[in-house]
């Protein structure tokens, strides 16, 4: 995307009046090009022929209205960032983001009509500010070959990012305890392209029966650093995420076993994380699979907490320890009071289950200090540390 598309904004509203008051608060905010669209269907072809860095959308409009356009947005590579407008109840339009982000896109924001200029400016930040992740790029692939063969040749590396306990403040010499665990994520080093992302690697293996070699590998690999880290943190926890897939396959545990038997590892530094909204209906198999690791002592986190459809019964068939808030919820807190509804009934029902919560997501001082006061135990985000290799993460330990 070119740097002028930076600075660009499309507003999608077919009230003229809001659309030009709208445009000259943008530009007051800096915004260098602002474009305009009155229906979903003109503001999918000003996309096609001037791509903007973010996208203001209406839900309520004639003809294509922003639900509509939502659908179709997500079929266009690079899709820009997002928010969405409404003058409708503010749960219509938590509902609407929910929708778009279940299409796989970037909303950053959504926004109550009238709009407020302070609200806009906060919006433009999070396009601007790269811990928001701003505009998605276009990733390619790989293909099912480079997949399989790069799983054979130790393409996999992991990466780590703390879990630390909710007193913990950058840039302050800690008390021993800060550190409580790490999560594992995958890391695909190609000896071409160098750094391959997990979203180019991951549904290729899930689309193709190679999860469970994928995961392995991520095993092997944590496994190897294990002792280290270990020795340089005693007690600490180490997660690794598990695919629905491979919940379906009963060696999975054997397997999994015989890695951290012949790791020489102790199964309770270990933890499965397993996302919450991809446990499938049919859970017979995949609680089988959990509880038997539990039984070794492995323990069991559930991701995203809050975004499936079955939350409760899940948690009822599952031997969890951990339960992970989605960070919807964590950054929403701060502005929306359904989000920290979300958030403080979350926390209560995870102490009444005597599970340990960890908020995910928190990026800011805001964010980190309304988990604090919420009562949840431990944190992770960038405000913390962002992923690391072992070597950082040991560099960042010593340092606490």
């Amino acid at each position: 995307m070119s740097e002028a598309a930076m600075h660009r904004v499309l507003v999608v509203d077919d009230d003229l009046f809001l659309a030009g008051m709208l445009q000259r608060m943008l530009k007051s905010a800096g915004v260098v090009d602002t474009l305009h669209a009155a229906d979903g269907a003109a503001a999918l072809e000003s996309i096609a022929s001037n791509p903007p860095a973010l996208v203001l959308c209406d839900l309520n409009m004639p003809g294509m209205d922003g639900l509509e356009f939502v659908r179709h947005l997500a079929a266009i590579s690079p899709t820009p960032a997002l928010a969405l407008m409404s003058g409708a109840d503010r749960r219509v339009l938590n509902t609407a983001r929910q929708l778009a982000q279940a299409h796989g896109l970037n909303v950053i924001g959504i926004l109550s009509k009238p709009v407020a200029a302070h609200d806009l400016k906060d919006l433009l930040s999070r396009v601007v500010h790269p811990q928001h992740r701003g505009v998605a790029k276009a990733i390619a692939s790989l293909s099912i070959e480079q997949v399989q063969q790069g799983i054979e040749a130790g393409h996999v590396r992991a990466h780590y990012q703390p879990k630390v306990r909710a007193h913990y403040q950058p840039k302050i010499r800690a008390q021993d305890g800060t550190l409580y665990g790490v999560e594992a994520l995958l890391r695909w080093q190609d000896p071409v392209r160098g750094v391959v992302p997990p979203v180019a690697v991951i549904p290729v293996a899930e689309s193709n029966g190679l999860m469970d070699s994928l995961t392995l590998a991520v095993f092997r690999a944590v496994l190897v650093d294990a002792p280290r880290l270990l020795a340089a943190s005693p007690g600490l926890t180490i997660a690794i995420n598990v695919s629905a897939e491979n919940l379906q396959n009963l060696d999975f545990v054997e397997q999994v076993l015989s890695l951290i038997h012949q790791a020489g590892v102790d199964p309770g530094a270990l933890m499965i994380e397993v996302t919450e909204s991809r446990l499938i209906e049919n859970i017979t198999r995949p609680a089988e699979i959990l509880t038997r690791l539990r039984l070794k002592g492995i323990g069991l986190s559930v991701d995203d907490y809050g975004t499936g459809a079955s939350t409760l019964q899940q948690l009822q068939r599952i031997p969890a320890t951990e339960l992970k808030i989605d960070r919807v919820f964590v950054n929403g807190a701060t502005h929306d009071p359904e989000a920290l509804a979300m958030l403080e009934s979350s926390v209560d029902l995870a102490r009444r289950l005597g599970l340990v919560t960890v908020a995910e997501g928190v990026e800011s001082e805001e964010e980190m200090e309304i988990v604090r006061r919420v009562g949840c135990d431990l944190v992770q985000g960038y405000y913390v540390q962002r992923p690391v290799s072992a070597d950082a993460l040991l560099d960042w330990i010593s340092a606490l």
